[in-house]
């Protein structure tokens, strides 16, 4: 008898530890995630999803699940690499409430900038060719390149060529632009008008933002630069932003959109307009 209730036991034990395991789904930041319930009890009559763990950089909340975090289905864009456990809550006609949790281990795409970065291409300038060449004589090159040489006390020279290694050597970073999400600050710029926007980066430098704002512009967005001063930290930043929308959903197909064409990108969001500050 005391053999057979071992048994009982152990497949109780090793039934419960199993039912509470969700089987882990892959996933690529940037990239659209869909979710459904894989079987749902009779009468429901209330959906409630949530993230029940996250990574600790991510700045989701339920509010990022598309359309609604109380829709029979979602989606969600994961915005950094990590483990995502996804929670549902059923809810049927008598109150009774039962969970399924889905889990998600999300990686970052291989050359892809992490969260926060953008890649923001530099603008060559060429200098004016020097005038005094075409009056040398071609036949004599040696006095023809003396001439067009900078003096040594000059400040300016052009550069080098540069070499197969230097050109395949990795940039360095120049500038990190501001956190995804609007800082505590930010409620210190006043609303306009209660539309919606979008906002794509920010940066300390004007030329920065013009520059992600005419990536945008090339691909049909409607993007400008919005100067913001932050008073308590005295601080000014200059925000990339896309389009004017009387609903908040309006922004979110846009923000799909975005993501799609531009997936280094960091995950853009929603903000209410806001007044030049």
């Amino acid at each position: 008898m005391r053999k057979y209730s071992s048994l009982v036991m152990v497949f109780l034990i090793t039934f419960m530890a199993f039912s509470g395991c969700a089987k882990k789904q892959a996933g690529v930041v940037g990239e659209v995630i869909d979710i459904s319930v894989s079987k749902a009890p009779e009468n429901v009559v209330k959906y409630l999803w949530a993230f029940k763990t996250k990574p600790a950089d991510s700045r989701l909340d339920p509010r990022d699940f598309l359309p609604s975090d109380d829709a029979e289905a979602v989606s969600f864009v994961p915005d950094v690499s990590g483990k995502y456990e996804v929670i549902v809550a059923l809810v049927d006609i008598n109150g009774k409430e039962t969970n399924e949790i889905f889990v998600f281990e999300v990686t970052v795409p291989e050359g892809t900038p992490s969260a926060g970065q953008v890649v923001v291409p530099e603008r060559v300038v060429k200098p004016e060719p020097d005038k005094t060449a075409a009056a040398v004589a071609p036949a004599k090159k040696e006095e023809a390149a003396a001439a067009t040489k900078a003096p040594e006390s000059e400040s300016w020279k052009s550069a080098p060529t540069p070499s197969a290694e230097q050109k395949s050597a990795p940039r360095p970073q120049t500038s990190q632009p501001a956190p995804a999400k609007a800082s505590k600050d930010a409620v210190s710029i006043p609303k306009k008008d209660g539309s919606f926007t979008i906002q794509v980066a920010s940066f300390k430098t004007y030329n920065q933002a013009l520059g992600v704002a005419d990536q945008l512009k090339g691909k049909g967005f409607d993007a400008y630069v919005q100067r913001a001063y932050f008073k308590e930290s005295d601080q000014i930043w200059y925000r990339v932003r896309v389009g004017s929308f009387a609903k908040k959903a309006e922004a979110t197909e846009v923000i799909r959109s975005i993501v799609a064409q531009f997936p280094k990108f960091p995950i853009p969001w929603t903000d209410v307009t806001r007044e030049d500050y």
